[in-house]
């Protein structure tokens, strides 16, 4: 049978989490996806887990180091479903998650992506606090236009034709994310379910650096040419995704700089 889902999985450096990660998306109930697990130029273990994956689901490609946005559209590229799942390979997917947005995006043709709720959680395993995010498009779009967090980019699924039609990711180095669902937002619809269907972990090698890359941009800096940029929109910075670090202040490399 044909499969209606390639979740497509980067991987730098996360030999750590990674085969936690990968087992999370091979134990999903949705009947037809698979996983596809590029390595970004890993100088870890991580080389030496995907080469022992042995499900007949799973396709690894190795490159060079190039960054989340050039692999994720190499990805994209390789795609022949109708639908891309993205997932982190430091994290987790909650049972039913794919078949949950499967689900959706089918019974809802007007939308393009959908994404979950999510839970935080530290290395011991222990739950943080974690926000809500709407459920609405309307309302996504707005605090996306206000720099607020309203969708997490590792656990949304993607109509590979919306993806397609916006040209991908723009390669930046940075803010990739937010880009892309500035653009997506003003060509088709969002949404996220009510579910918690996705574990975002925190840890040192996640955290370190976000205060820095956060607190100097907006989605007006990224896009100016967006249609939500204007004198009233809030440029301020990205201060939910910038206190992670008051989250879980124990990871190294935290700074109480962004808030």
């Amino acid at each position: 049978m044909m499969s209606r889902v390639t979740v497509i999985m980067p991987v730098h450096n996360a030999a750590s989490y990674l085969q936690a990660a990968i087992d999370s998306v091979l134990l999903q109930d949705a009947p037809d996806f698979k996983l596809l697990i590029i390595d970004d130029g890993s100088d870890d273990r991580s080389r030496e887990i995907l080469e022992l994956q042995s499900d007949p689901r799973v396709e690894v490609v190795f490159r060079p180091r190039s960054g989340l946005g050039a692999v994720l559209n190499y990805g994209i590229n390789l795609c022949t479903t109708p639908y891309v799942a993205r997932m982190d390979a430091d994290d987790l997917c909650a049972p039913g998650r794919l078949r949950l947005q499967l689900e959706f995006l089918e019974s809802h043709p007007d939308v393009g992506a959908v994404g979950t709720q999510f839970i935080y959680f530290a290395d011991n395993g222990r739950s943080l606090p974690s926000p809500r995010l709407p459920l609405a498009h309307d309302e996504i779009t707005r605090l996306l236009s206000n720099g607020n967090l309203a969708l997490v980019h590792a656990s949304l699924m993607f109509r590979t034709e919306a993806l397609r039609a916006v040209g991908g990711y723009r390669i930046s180095g940075i803010g990739e994310d937010w880009d892309l669902f500035l653009r997506l937002g003003e060509t088709t619809r969002l949404a996220n379910l009510e579910s918690r269907l996705y574990r975002w972990r925190i840890h040192p090698g996640n955290i370190k650096g976000f205060p820095s890359r956060t607190c100097s941009l907006s989605p007006c800096g990224l896009n100016p040419s967006w249609s939500g940029c204007s004198s009233s929109v809030n440029r301020s910075p990205w201060s939910t995704i910038g206190s992670l670090c008051a989250v879980s202040g124990e990871a190294a490399g935290c700074r109480a700089d962004c808030t």
